[in-house]
């Protein structure tokens, strides 16, 4: 869970077309990974805020370099895999 004190954000940006290069009459992407920092970054271009659900299956590590807690989830095959 995300909330905009959260340790491991880099940074909170107001929604910019321009910032991400999105021209007029193109929605913008949910997610942008970024491919030199390989950051990962998520986009509301809403008015109201919103949530969203990022599982991902390597260690993911906060912007002060401490890794993110894991989580175990089921696959449809029934193997057990940590996600954070």
């Amino acid at each position: 869970v995300a909330y905009h004190d959260a340790d491991w954000l880099e940074d909170i940006l107001k929604y910019s077309r321009e910032l991400l290069g999105v021209p007029k009459g193109c929605s913008p992407p949910d997610m942008v990974i970024d491919p030199d920092t390989h950051l990962l970054s998520a986009v509301n271009a809403r008015k109201q805020q919103r949530s969203m659900y990022i599982s991902v299956r390597r260690r993911v590590f906060s912007s002060m370099g401490r890794p993110l807690a894991t989580t175990p989830v089921r696959e449809e095959s029934g193997e057990e895999q940590q996600v954070t």
